[in-house]
């Protein structure tokens, strides 16, 4: 699937979601990087990282990549909660 199929940023972020379903956390990571690589304002794909990193207690990473989340998208009520619970 990923070679063949997964070649934008949509497929890498469906991708991602996957593996979170999964519990694979190292590969949802991988997969939500590459979205972002290849469309840098994809704000979901930066709060989908912020949540791996979270579950991994990586908290500044997390807070950092949901602060991206954030400034791209400054209305979404789940990026500004989950800055909040993070101590933003």
């Amino acid at each position: 699937y990923t070679q063949r199929h997964a070649s934008t940023p949509i497929s890498y972020f469906v991708l991602g979601n996957m593996y979170a379903e999964k519990g694979d956390t190292a590969e949802a990571k991988a997969s939500y990087e590459k979205a972002i690589e290849q469309n840098p304002r994809f704000h979901e794909a930066y709060y989908n990282l912020a949540l791996m990193h979270t579950r991994e207690q990586e908290m500044d990473q997390a807070k950092e990549l949901v602060q991206k989340a954030i400034e791209l998208d400054p209305s979404n009520k789940s990026y500004q909660k989950l800055a909040k619970q993070l101590g933003e």
